[in-house]
């Protein structure tokens, strides 16, 4: 098999338009969606919701915009899509930021930062992945993923 087209038959991949596989992190479509799944039975559907069902709903919209985020279809939507994804995700942290900030502070600075080295990868591709600006995507999606588990655990706990 040519160099740079293996497949990976754990998690779905993503042949750019130049030919480069990118693999989506598997952990950060199941974390994600499992644990916050899990903290939306929780949530109360009261008028005036406490801090703990601000929290959940919260989580419940981050849930909802990593999710698509993990399945956006790069080659399709190309760095325009990305960002546009990254800018939704950006907007429901802060949101969970506000919200959860007793809860889950260092695991939201934490996602923050991986959110944002993300979306230096994806301003330096400069608006086209290419083989050699692909690798730092992807890297900076695996760190968003690895973020985002620990800031699943929290859910977890938080949302139970």
């Amino acid at each position: 098999m040519p160099r740079g087209t293996e497949t990976n038959s754990v998690s779905p991949s993503l042949t750019t338009s130049t030919g480069v596989l990118m693999r989506r992190p598997a952990v950060l479509i199941a974390s994600v969606s499992v644990v916050l799944a899990l903290s939306l039975t929780a949530c109360g559907d009261d008028d005036d919701p406490t801090p703990e069902e601000a929290f959940c709903d919260d989580a419940a919209a981050l849930k909802t915009s990593v999710t698509s985020l993990a399945d956006l279809d790069v080659v399709a939507e190309g760095t325009n899509g990305l960002e546009t994804a990254l800018g939704d995700v950006r907007s429901d942290l802060d949101s969970l930021s506000d919200s959860g900030s007793e809860v889950a502070a260092d695991e939201i600075d934490a996602l923050k930062s991986a959110v944002g080295d993300l979306e230096e990868s994806v301003q330096a591709a400069g608006g086209e992945l290419t083989a050699d600006n692909a690798s730092g995507v992807v890297s900076a999606v695996g760190a968003v993923g690895t973020s985002a588990q620990a800031l699943n655990d929290k859910f977890a706990t938080a949302c139970e």
